[in-house]
């Protein structure tokens, strides 16, 4: 098994669910729609939920109930025909309702290994930032998935130069979407806060 992994944090409200479904070995699984609030507005994300917490939120969970939520984060989703989601899921391995939760948030960290050196961009007006795509094979037969970072902050910028394709890294950050086109689905990065490479 490998050590790279891809978890995320998030306070979100339910606002869809799927029928409650059992695989072969009688294992529940429950796809739900949790919203986001971001810069551009609500965004769907699709959380899965496995066994008794599944069964446990088909039965008691309500629309527009929030949700604390730690899990692994995927570079994909499941489809649901309401929703234009974006390429990212999370599968649940706690869920807990916070009865008088508000506000929303969606925090990730990820280790994996850089799929090339960063890009530093420089804007007309002079606005830099920098961004890469970490590889996360969680089992050596699977597919890796590819996760997005975007750096603001100038030392981590810097920082980000120093760095080479292949490389070990772990980054943190939240989550931020954006629109990609009327008929595309949502874009998304993490918003890197604090990084550790390795050698």
């Amino acid at each position: 098994m490998s050590y790279f992994r891809a978890n995320s944090q998030l306070i979100a409200k339910l606002i869809g669910k799927d029928v409650l479904r059992f695989n072969a070995n009688n294992l529940a699984s429950l796809l739900t729609i949790m919203q986001i609030e971001t810069n551009a507005g609500a965004q769907p994300i699709a959380v899965v939920i496995y066994g008794q917490q599944a069964e446990d939120i088909e039965r008691a969970a309500t629309i527009g109930q929030y949700f604390d939520i730690q899990g692994v984060l995927n570079s994909h989703t499941p489809k649901f025909e309401q929703y234009r989601l974006p390429d990212l899921s999370v599968r649940v391995s706690a869920i807990t309702a916070l009865p008088n939760a508000k506000g929303t948030e969606f925090y990730c960290e990820v280790l994996g290994r850089l799929t090339s050196a960063p890009d530093r961009v420089i804007k007309n007006d002079g606005f830099e930032f920098s961004r890469f795509s970490l590889a996360v094979n969680r089992e050596a037969k699977d597919k890796p998935s590819f996760f997005n970072f975007s750096v603001f902050k100038p030392k981590l910028i810097e920082t980000c130069a120093q760095l080479d394709k292949g490389q070990t890294l772990f980054a943190a950050g939240e989550l931020s979407f954006f629109k990609k086109g009327k008929d595309a689905a949502p874009g998304w990065a993490i918003k890197l806060e604090r990084m550790v490479s390795f050698i």
